[in-house]
């Protein structure tokens, strides 16, 4: 089947989710960078991101939103996130007041439930109190309480995200999942169009999956343009829709990876990067 790129566009600075709340198609990615997280969101915020993406408090060293200052945080759109261990009702209630807490906010932006379930070594052995789909009942209420302007979920598969969509009664705003140039996640990407979900990828192998943000897809094209790597990774994912959520601890990369609104890729820049395999 022959695929049909729409020629280059602006993508806008804001993305209007389905709740009517406008989220900044840009966004730095602040999560798992440890010590270094407060020196590396600053750089952000200077080099004008206007949307933080973090993990909930207490979820590693150093990824507290409290070690912001709440002055940084005003006129900036913030993402927290549930951690799978806090999964269940009354927990997840617990967690989003510490939240709130932490942020000395009376409100949060964007909350997202991180995982679906535990896996792996992922919750160090805790037994959630209960199901995303539990937890995804209280922050219905905290949402039609005012507490946070939007809610959506993390890492869920289609077969995840079609169950919760069966039974929500908000439905989600966001789905944040990995998508690279590599790694399309296309299934999802089709879901959430059709079912009007913002899809927001992070970890874009070309612009910060790594913390200095080394990769190879499209480094032809970034050549060709006079772009870094990261940059048309980025800007790939930005003509499709996606809200991009770039991460690293270089303040160059960092300042870099927010240039992409004045340029763009062709279709048949579009193309060659669709070709793209692992390891070409």
């Amino acid at each position: 089947m022959v695929r049909h790129f729409p020629p280059f566009f602006p993508p806008p600075p804001q993305i209007r989710l389905n709740n009517g709340v406008l989220q900044p198609s840009v966004g730095y990615g602040c999560a798992g960078l440890g010590d270094l997280t407060s020196r590396t969101v600053r750089w952000a915020l200077e080099a004008g991101y206007s949307h933080l993406d973090s993990a909930q408090v207490g979820e590693g060293e150093g990824e507290g939103e409290g070690r912001w200052r709440v002055s940084e945080l005003q006129h900036r759109l913030v993402t927290s996130k549930l951690h799978p261990r806090h999964l269940g009702y009354q927990t997840t209630l617990r967690q989003f007041n510490a939240t709130l807490k932490d942020l000395r906010s009376p409100y949060v932006d964007l909350f997202l439930l991180h995982y679906s379930e535990c896996w792996g070594d992922l919750c160090g052995g805790v037994q959630p109190e209960g199901t995303f789909l539990d937890s995804w009942r209280a922050l219905e209420e905290v949402y039609q309480a005012g507490l946070v302007r939007a809610i959506g979920v993390s890492n869920f598969s289609p077969e995840q995200l079609t169950r919760l969509l069966t039974s929500a009664r908000v439905r989600p705003a966001v789905l944040q999942v990995h998508v690279d140039p590599l790694g399309r996640n296309e299934a999802l990407q089709a879901l959430c169009r059709r079912e009007g979900l913002t899809l927001t990828a992070y970890t874009l192998a070309a612009a910060g999956g790594s913390r200095e943000g080394n990769g190879s897809e499209g480094k032809g094209e970034g050549g060709n343009l006079g772009r870094s790597t990261a940059q048309v990774a980025l800007r790939w994912a930005l003509q499709q829709g996606l809200v991009v959520l770039p991460r690293s601890s270089n303040q160059e990369r960092i300042r870099q990876n927010l240039q992409l609104y004045d340029w763009g890729l062709t279709a048949e820049h579009m193309r060659r990067i669709a070709q793209l395999r692992p390891g070409s």
